[in-house]
C-alpha cells in the first residue's frame, strides 16, 4: 500500500556530504571568502602545473599543413571546464596542430557561466578567473588570446548604443550578423532568473546586458574568423558567449564541435555541426550493419541502466534524487482500474538548455502543459499523472511547473493527479502502471520505448523520428492521439541499440581529470607528455574526431 509519506519532503534522505558541500558553495559564492578560497586553491592548482610541465619532455611540433583548432571556452575559471578543454587543446597541441584558447578577460559585462539570481556578478570572481586562465595557458605552453584582443572599448560602446536603442521585443528577435543573439540572450537571461518570470523592471536590465554580451561574442567571432582563418571551433551551442560563437562559425562554414560532459562522472562527447545524435542511423546502418545487442553489449546497457534508475549511476545529482526502487500496489493508489487509460507525462526543468528551440506543436513546456491538462479535464475517462521533474527543487528553480500548474489551476480534478519534485516515486515506478507516456524532449521518452511503453514525443530532441517514438507536430495530432489511443508501440531492439549508442558510445571516460571538491580538482597526470599520441585512446578519439569528424561512437 502506499502512504501518503511518499509525498513529504525527502531532504532528510539527501547524502549529507554532498548538500554540505553545494550549500557551502551556494553561500560561499556572495560572499567575499568565496573568492579568497578560490584565489588560495588556484595558487596550488597553478603549482601542481607547474610541476606537470616540468616532467614533460616532449617539445610538440607544430606543422602549417595541420588545422587550426580554436577553443572558445571563455570561462577560465579554476573549474573543470578549462581543465577538459585544455586537455583537448594540448592532445591536438602534441598533434602538431595550432591551437589557441579563447577567454573572456572582462570582454563581456556578464558570464553566464557563473553569475545568476542568487549569485549576482562580483569582482573578485572575474579578476579570479581572469588572472587563473591566463596564468594556465602560460604554464601548460597553450597559446590564448582573449575578447578584448579582438575588440575595443569604443566598439563595444556602439554595441552598448544599439543596445539602448532598441525595444525588449526586439532585443529578444534581434539577428546580428547572421546570428540570432536575441535567441542567445532571451535563453541566458532565462538561465540567469531559474526559470522564474520577473517583473519587467527585472528581467530588461539582465537581458540587455546578455544581447550585448551576445553582439560582442559575435563581433569577436568575426574579427577572428577575418584575422585567424580557423579551421575547427570548439564552443559551446547554447547562451551568449557560446552559442553565438558556434553559429558565426558554422554559418562561415567552419567546422564547429561541441564538447559535452557525460551522464557519468568524468565522461564527455564531442558532437560536431550536425550532432552526433544525428549519427545515430550512420551508426546503426554502417557500423552495426543494422545487427542488434550482443550479450556483452546487452549487460553494459542494462548494468549502466540499473544503476540509472536507482539514482546511482554516478553523474549529476540523480543520486540525490530520494527515489525508492519499488512501490507496491500503485495501481490501487492511482485507481488505474476506474479509467479506460492512463497516461504520464514527464516535463523538463523549465530553463533547461535541451529546450533550446526544441518547440514544435506547442509554443513551449508552459503551452504544453497547460493543454494537456485541459485536455485531460475535458475527458474525465483518462487518467494523468504529472511528475515533476526533482531538479526543480535541487537546482533552486525560482520558477516551476509546479508553480505554473498552482497560479493556473484553482482546481485539478480527480483524474489528474500532480507528483511533486519531492517525491520518492520514480518515473520507473510509474512505468508498470501507465498506458503510454508524454515528454516534451526528455530521456524518459526513450527509456519507456525500450520498455515496450508507448512513448509521445511533443518537441524536437534527438530521437525524434527514429522508429521508437511517437512523434507529434500538431495540438490537434496530440489530441487525436490522446483520446483514440492509437499510438504505434516500439521496436525494442532498435530502442536497445539506440541507447546503448546514446549512453555507452557517446559518451567516452576523461581518464586525465579529478574533482574531489570544488575546491580540488584538477588534472589526472603526471607530465603534459600524457597528452601525446597513444597514451589514452579514449583522448585520441576525442581528439582525432575533433579535427576530422567521422561517426564518433565508432569505438
Amino acid at each position: 500500500m502506499v502512504d501518503s509519506y511518499m509525498f513529504k519532503s525527502i531532504a532528510e534522505n539527501k547524502e549529507i556530504k554532498i548538500l554540505s558541500r553545494e550549500a557551502l558553495e551556494h553561500f560561499h559564492l556572495k560572499m567575499p571568502v568565496f573568492n579568497m578560497l578560490t584565489k588560495i586553491n588556484q595558487e596550488k592548482a597553478l603549482q601542481k602545473l607547474e610541476k606537470i610541465a616540468q616532467n614533460s619532455k616532449i617539445k610538440p611540433k607544430i606543422y602549417s599543413k595541420k588545422k587550426k583548432v580554436l577553443f572558445n571556452v571563455v570561462n577560465g575559471s579554476y573549474d573543470l571546464e578549462i581543465y577538459r578543454h585544455a586537455g583537448v587543446a594540448k592532445a591536438l597541441h602534441y598533434r602538431g596542430h595550432p591551437v589557441e584558447i579563447l577567454i573572456c578577460n572582462r570582454g563581456i559585462d556578464i558570464c553566464t557561466a557563473f553569475f545568476r539570481i542568487g549569485h549576482p556578478h562580483n569582482n573578485g570572481t572575474c579578476n579570479n578567473c581572469t588572472n587563473f586562465s591566463k596564468k594556465f595557458c602560460e604554464i601548460t605552453d597553450l597559446p590564448y588570446s582573449s575578447f578584448t584582443d579582438y575588440i575595443n572599448k569604443e566598439e563595444i560602446k556602439i554595441i552598448e548604443k544599439q543596445v539602448k536603442k532598441l525595444s525588449l521585443e526586439e532585443c529578444e528577435k534581434l539577428q546580428y550578423k547572421n546570428v540570432s543573439v536575441g535567441d542567445h540572450a532571451s535563453l541566458s537571461a532565462m538561465r540567469y532568473f531559474k526559470g522564474s518570470i520577473p517583473s519587467k523592471e527585472k528581467f530588461e536590465p539582465v537581458l540587455r546586458l546578455e544581447l550585448k554580451a551576445s553582439m560582442v561574442s559575435t563581433a569577436v567571432s568575426e574579427k577572428i574568423f577575418k584575422t585567424k582563418k580557423p579551421d575547427v571551433v570548439v564552443s559551446g551551442s547554447v547562451y551568449s558567449p557560446w552559442g553565438t560563437v558556434s553559429d558565426y562559425f558554422r554559418n562561415k562554414g567552419v567546422r564547429v564541435c561541441h564538447n559535452n560532459l557525460g551522464y557519468l562522472f568524468f565522461t564527455m562527447n564531442v558532437s560536431d555541426n550536425d550532432s552526433s545524435f544525428g549519427d545515430f542511423k550512420k551508426y546503426y546502418n554502417e557500423v552495426r550493419k543494422k545487427q542488434g545487442l550482443n550479450k556483452k553489449e546487452k549487460e553494459e546497457l542494462y548494468s549502466f541502466l540499473n544503476k540509472r534508475r536507482a539514482g546511482k549511476e554516478g553523474g549529476g545529482d540523480t543520486f540525490l534524487y530520494g527515489f525508492k526502487e519499488e512501490f507496491k500496489d500503485l495501481d490501487d493508489y492511482f485507481n488505474t482500474n476506474k479509467y479506460d487509460r492512463t497516461y504520464a507525462l514527464f516535463p523538463n526543468v523549465p530553463w533547461d538548455a535541451s529546450l533550446t528551440r526544441a518547440n514544435k506543436a506547442f509554443k513551449d513546456v508552459y503551452d504544453w502543459t497547460s493543454s494537456s491538462i485541459d485536455l485531460f479535464k475535458e475527458n474525465p475517462n483518462l487518467q494523468l499523472i504529472i511528475k515533476i521533474h526533482p531538479g526543480e527543487k535541487l537546482s533552486e528553480s525560482e520558477n516551476t511547473i509546479s508553480d505554473y500548474i498552482k497560479r493556473n489551476y484553482v482546481q485539478i480534478p480527480d483524474n489528474i493527479k500532480i507528483l511533486p519534485p519531492d517525491t520518492p516515486i520514480s518515473p520507473y515506478n510509474l512505468f508498470s502502471i501507465i498506458d503510454a507516456g508524454i515528454v516534451y524532449n526528455g530521456t524518459p521518452g526513450i527509456e519507456m520505448a525500450l520498455e515496450g511503453i508507448p512513448s509521445i514525443v511533443t518537441g524536437v530532441t534527438h530521437y525524434n523520428n527514429l522508429g521508437f517514438t511517437n512523434d507529434i507536430t500538431s495540438k490537434n495530432q496530440y489530441k487525436d492521439l490522446i483520446l483514440k489511443g492509437n499510438y504505434e508501440k516500439p521496436d525494442k531492439n532498435l530502442t536497445e541499440v539506440f541507447m546503448y549508442f546514446f549512453f555507452i558510445k557517446t559518451y567516452v571516460p576523461l581518464n586525465y581529470i579529478y574533482s574531489n571538491s570544488f575546491l580540488d580538482l584538477g588534472w589526472r597526470i603526471k607530465s603534459l607528455d600524457d597528452f601525446a599520441p597513444g597514451k589514452d585512446n579514449y583522448l585520441d578519439k576525442i581528439a582525432d574526431y575533433t579535427v576530422n569528424g567521422g561517426i564518433f561512437q565508432e569505438w
